[in-house]
């Protein structure tokens, strides 16, 4: 059920079109779902979709094993870490980490340095390392995502 609730909010992000911009962010609001994202200059993506519940997700650019579940660590550039599990899903062509602990990241991330994302830390001791800014993410937060 959650991963058929995730490719719908998915798929009416990629076909909606009322978004807007904000800092770094495109926000997008559609009927039952609202979803946020940034997406940094590696083409990696770093998102929160809401449709009844919502989570975080992070398409890397670089294809995860699908079906598998990890761990992914959070850094920001003020020092502070969280380390949660992440379930690699495809949606058509992609391939995204859905996050658990929406309301820890939430918490994490309120701040307008970056954070520093490292997937799959128990398969592959040596991953890649991808960051995104977090300016705006403040804003959208407490607009739109504050009572989820």
């Amino acid at each position: 059920m959650f991963l058929r609730l995730l490719f719908l909010s998915l798929a009416f992000v990629s076909f909606s079109s009322r978004s807007n911009p904000i800092d770094e962010w495109k926000l997008t609001i559609g009927g039952s779902y609202k979803n946020a994202h940034t997406i940094n200059n590696e083409d990696s993506e770093l998102g929160i979709t809401c449709k009844d519940i919502c989570f975080y997700y992070v398409n890397p650019s670089v294809n995860c094993k699908k079906d598998s579940e990890d761990l992914t660590l959070l850094l920001t550039s003020a020092g502070n870490t969280l380390v949660v599990k992440n379930k690699c899903i495809q949606h058509e062509s992609a391939y995204f980490y859905v996050l658990d602990s929406y309301e820890e990241i939430t918490e994490l991330l309120k701040t307008n340095g970056r954070v520093f994302l490292v997937n799959d830390l128990i398969q592959k001791p040596k991953s890649r390392v991808v960051s995104h800014s977090m300016s705006g993410f403040d804003s959208i937060v407490e607009k739109y995502f504050k009572n989820p």
